[in-house]
């Protein structure tokens, strides 16, 4: 998913206290009380829905018993106004996706105060400017690794989610590799996981490699042939994936992602099967 042209929008002057802030658990730390990992929805999934209604979307999802949702934009609402919706759903904002630019310069500051209000601590970047040379991804690198430096005094991460370009060779080298290799353990590495068997890498491997850092996954099928699949309907190895995610990757909440729709399914209708069929292949839920 390419998000790079949405951007943050403080529409309301509103702010929530430190300390209301930091009363928030992280949900990692919820989830191994519970001895289970949350499941939310990328809202990217049902973007149609969420433009015409979001109020009412966010109160579908609910009820279909995802936790929480990870924005992809924020429909022209203010942080307080998201935020009411998703308390009173009883919603938590597992994550943001959001361009580079918001967290550059004095831009972080209000995209700081925008998830303080919303309740929010994880900030993924949705994509970067594609690169000619693999050189610029050891500077991406290190631009993040400045970010996570001046995102942890207010008790926020950022992470980075991969597209299919960050596992194509690039001088030799997949970007993906050459950014998780030169970013501190504090940079989360977003896995989106149907560009893996895409480019016939196995997904379980890159959890071993970059252990600690998978804190949050798109769960999303890669078709065996020109299909549009759903969660569980493609090659993808789902028990596997679980156990890695949850032994060595670090995992602290799963986060649903679908872009094409099998027919005659709507989105709603497809996001709904796919939380089915997560908790049907991983159990424990």
């Amino acid at each position: 998913m390419n998000t790079d042209e949405h951007g943050l929008n403080l529409a309301d002057g509103s702010s929530f206290s430190r300390r209301s802030f930091l009363a928030f658990p992280a949900l990692g730390a919820v989830a191994m009380a519970k001895g289970r990992i949350p499941v939310g929805l990328q809202l990217y999934s049902i973007r149609e829905d969420c433009k015409r209604d979001l109020p009412g979307t966010l109160a579908a999802v609910a009820k279909m018993g995802y936790e929480g949702v990870e924005f992809a934009g924020y429909y022209d609402r203010g942080a307080k106004d998201l935020r009411t919706m998703l308390d009173d759903l009883k919603l938590k904002p597992f994550s943001t996706h959001v361009n580079i630019k918001t967290l550059l310069g004095d831009d972080l500051e209000k995209t700081v105060e925008f998830n303080q209000i919303l309740g929010n601590s994880r900030i993924t970047v949705a994509s970067m400017p594609a690169a000619k040379t693999i050189q610029t991804w050891y500077d991406y690198a290190k631009q993040f690794n400045t970010i996570a430096e001046r995102l942890q005094r207010y008790h926020m991460r950022v992470g980075f989610h991969n597209h299919a370009r960050e596992l194509d060779l690039l001088d030799g080298k997949r970007p993906w590799d050459v950014f998780g290799e030169n970013t501190s353990a504090e940079v989360t590495m977003q896995m989106d996981l149907a560009h893996f068997p895409e480019h016939k890498l196995d997904p379980v491997d890159y959890m071993k490699r970059f252990a600690g850092r998978v804190r949050m996954m798109h769960l999303k099928d890669y078709p065996p042939d020109e299909r549009f699949v759903l969660l569980g309907d493609g090659v993808i190895e789902w028990k596997k994936v679980f156990a890695a995610a949850e032994s060595v990757g670090g995992i602290e909440c799963y986060i649903v992602e679908q872009e094409r729709y099998p027919p005659p399914l709507t989105p709603i209708e497809c996001v709904d099967r796919c939380l089915r069929n997560f908790r049907r292949l991983h159990g424990n839920q």
